[in-house]
């Protein structure tokens, strides 16, 4: 069943709109979009990034918001535990504007905290597709129960130590 709420589409909007801002800094986007993710999560990222007119008007299936919602957690464990700690290591050794420097070096240091913002976005998601899952299905039980990989949901938006994923 397609769940068209109005809050949902906004949150996934607001994310989209995070992730662009995130990737369209020129001195992070290269080791950023390196994150390898399985494609299954890789691809209800994509469906979620894809601000596709046709998911706006039918709606989102609620294993795909799940799916996606896995994604960008993963993404964004990945890339508080494996980037970040590297980045500052892969700095621009190039000779540079001292302006471009410092802006590289701004883009590392907000990137944490850009992430941090997007975690919570994710949970917010998360949280109000539960509540949109919960309604819907009054006689069975709903998606995310059914989805066992949402149990460590928690820990990949929060958790900054290694080892969480294979």
């Amino acid at each position: 069943m397609p769940v068209q709420d109005y809050e949902i589409n906004t949150q996934i909007d607001r994310i989209a709109d995070h992730v662009d801002t995130i990737l369209n800094n020129t001195f992070i986007r290269k080791a950023l979009t390196r994150i390898v993710i399985s494609h299954e999560y890789q691809a209800g990222m994509d469906i979620l990034l894809s601000r596709s007119e046709a998911y706006k008007i039918n709606g989102y299936l609620f294993d795909e918001i799940y799916r996606g919602v896995l994604g960008l957690a993963i993404w964004s464990y990945r890339a508080r535990t494996e980037v970040l700690p590297d980045l500052k290591y892969h700095l621009s050794g190039e000779s540079m504007p001292e302006m471009d420097r410092i802006r590289e070096q701004m883009a590392l240091e907000n990137l944490k905290s850009n992430l941090n913002i997007l975690a919570d976005a994710i949970n917010n998601l998360y949280v109000k597709t539960v509540t949109a899952d919960k309604a819907s299905h009054k006689k069975k039980p709903p998606v995310y129960q059914r989805l066992k990989e949402l149990e460590n949901l928690g820990q990949l938006l929060t958790s900054d130590t290694r080892g969480l994923m294979h």
